[in-house]
């Protein structure tokens, strides 16, 4: 039992690997209905630790607009947002975030 769980373990560490040596980046839009919204999507976003930098773009009424770079694939990101209580909607390099 002792050598199969070593194997999967591998296995899990060989196919959900980050690659910390790509630096990729998305232009993400965050809608939000008040303060508290918003608050906890940022707060999420920071336990996020492959995402390297989140950096403001612009603002409007209920809307932020950010550049994130995070390192590794999209599909690993993208199972990062949903275990952080994130839902992203992507599409080409083009994504909101909102909670779930």
């Amino acid at each position: 039992f002792t050598f199969l769980k070593e194997e999967v373990e591998n296995e899990w560490k060989i196919h959900n690997s980050i690659n910390n040596e790509i630096l990729n980046s998305l232009i993400c839009s965050i809608q939000y209905y008040n303060l508290l919204e918003i608050r906890e999507i940022e707060k999420n976003l920071k336990k996020i630790l492959s995402i390297e930098k989140i950096k403001l773009l612009n603002l409007s009424y209920q809307k932020k607009n950010y550049e994130i770079s995070y390192y590794g694939n999209i599909e690993i990101l993208l199972k990062l947002f949903k275990m952080n209580n994130l839902k992203i909607l992507n599409e080409n390099k083009l994504c909101k975030i909102s909670l779930i």
